[in-house]
């Protein structure tokens, strides 16, 4: 009986076929109505329905459509200028959010610059957006595209860097170019979390730094006096040999990577069955920053860092330099 139906359909599907191929006025659209899994395909080759892609083609195609719909298009910008400073209103088509990373906005010379990524400036009449003067103490406001999809904002000062409030707004939220409370001197950066230099607070990671006036305020005499008061941290302590090591959430040894102006310390060295010699190597009055990462940063270090990294960094002379300065000023 089963094979009775198989090949009842076939003979029903070769009888509709050549009828099917020899209707004059069946178009290619009707096709695709007859069968909706045939893709449509423009002449460029990229693909119009949503589906796997089957070639290298489509998905090159796929992908570009992606990035396409990803990019937000600027369509008007604003100069408001109020009592206090100035507003730069921007305008996205169907009110789209920007995602904005205030810490790349920068000074640079006499300029405010602020770079928005996934943009695309649109202006009805073309081109770029400038506006000159437009507060006494700004000189030229200038909206520009320097990327496929990068937008850069660049506020330019009349000799000098404004120092008028500049905002920037997107629909109900505004960001300041300039915002007081982060002055460069008091902003704290560290190394130790991606070996490059970066704001503590944007470095994945449990991160502390201690400078040379915490060290100083705190009274240090040793090691367990410099990591008091930072948790998840502690140095032991041999009644014979001194103070040992530095254990980081219970590792410790040579399970945690110290370094001293970047350069590692020796290894623990241990003889007998409770014997060994720290790793204490460091002179406290000569430091001007200590930076610890709690956790394992062996992607960075190596396979020595599985408890954490310590790092040690002495004075030089342009640290002396910058504090009589200060101490002048």
């Amino acid at each position: 009986m089963k094979y009775l139906l198989l090949l009842n359909s076939v003979i029903v599907s070769l009888m509709i076929v050549p009828a099917v191929l020899a209707e004059p006025n069946l178009t290619e659209a009707n096709l695709r109505v007859a069968n909706p899994k045939i893709s449509e395909v423009d002449h460029a080759g990229s693909l119009k329905e949503n589906r796997t892609a089957t070639t290298v083609k489509e998905w090159i195609a796929q992908i570009e459509s992606v990035n396409q719909q990803a990019v937000v298009r600027v369509t008007n910008v604003q100069l408001l200028p109020t009592k206090t400073g100035l507003e730069i209103i921007l305008e996205t088509q169907n009110n789209q959010p920007l995602q904005i990373d205030a810490s790349r906005f920068q000074a640079e010379g006499n300029s405010l610059v602020a770079d928005i990524p996934d943009v695309e400036l649109a202006l009805p009449e073309g081109g770029e957006f400038s506006a000159e003067n437009p507060t006494s103490e700004i000189a030229t406001v200038l909206v520009t595209q320097v990327e496929s999809n990068l937008l850069r904002i660049r506020v330019t000062g009349k000799d000098v860097l404004p120092q008028q409030p500049v905002t920037l707004k997107i629909g109900s939220l505004a960001y300041s170019f300039n915002p007081e409370a982060e002055q460069l001197d008091e902003l704290e950066i560290t190394v130790i979390g991606t070996r490059t230099p970066r704001l503590t607070r944007l470095t994945p990671g449990s991160i502390s730094v201690t400078t040379a006036q915490d060290i100083d305020e705190l009274l240090v005499q040793d090691l367990r006096d410099l990591f008091r008061y930072q948790p998840n941290i502690s140095v032991g302590n041999n009644r014979r040999y001194g103070l040992q090591d530095i254990n980081i959430r219970g590792l410790g040894g040579n399970r945690v990577l110290i370094l001293n102006d970047g350069i590692r310390l020796p290894t623990q060295f241990q003889f007998g069955p409770t014997t060994s010699i720290g790793r204490d190597y460091v002179d406290l009055e000569t430091l001007q920053q200590v930076e610890v990462i709690r956790g394992p940063a062996s992607a960075l270090y190596g396979s020595d860092a599985l408890g954490g990294v310590v790092t040690f960094r002495t004075v030089d002379p342009s640290d002396f330099l910058d504090r009589f300065d200060r101490q002048d000023s």
